[in-house]
């Protein structure tokens, strides 16, 4: 069970890395997109599905990882119940860039950034608030 816990925790971990990646990229090209009027493309509809898959695969293995620490009695409320409570928000928040893939104009631009903005402090706060951090 230990080196399940170890995977699933090293995975996490790293998947993070991803996430923060493809939304900082994601944030610069639609700041870009948004500020030079462009057409919301393939590409960006592409970079924000698969933001939305990486994340989701993140959420999963946080819940997973919950799951597990609940039933060896890891799971701490202090720390782990709010980074729980804030990524579930941030989760939820960066989601809703899908809602606006088909929109006119530079409203998928200004939403998707306005929502990863928000998304993305929402992160930084929820891993801060743990023992280990944003140390690698």
């Amino acid at each position: 069970m230990e080196t399940f816990i170890t995977i699933i925790r090293e995975s996490h971990s790293g998947v993070r890395w991803l996430v923060v990646l493809l939304g900082l990229i994601i944030i610069i090209k639609h700041s870009i997109g948004w500020a030079m009027k462009s057409e919301y493309s393939a590409l960006d509809r592409r970079l924000v599905s698969i933001f939305s898959a990486v994340f989701g695969i993140q959420f999963l293995l946080g819940l997973l990882m919950t799951v597990l620490y609940l039933i060896t009695g890891r799971f701490v409320m202090a720390t782990s119940g709010a980074h729980l409570v804030i990524m579930l928000i941030a989760f939820f928040v960066a989601m809703r860039t899908s809602k606006w893939k088909n929109a006119e104009g530079v409203i998928p631009f200004r939403n998707n950034v306005i929502a990863l903005v928000i998304a993305g402090l929402l992160i930084y706060v929820g891993v801060l608030g743990l023992p280990v951090g944003w140390s690698i």
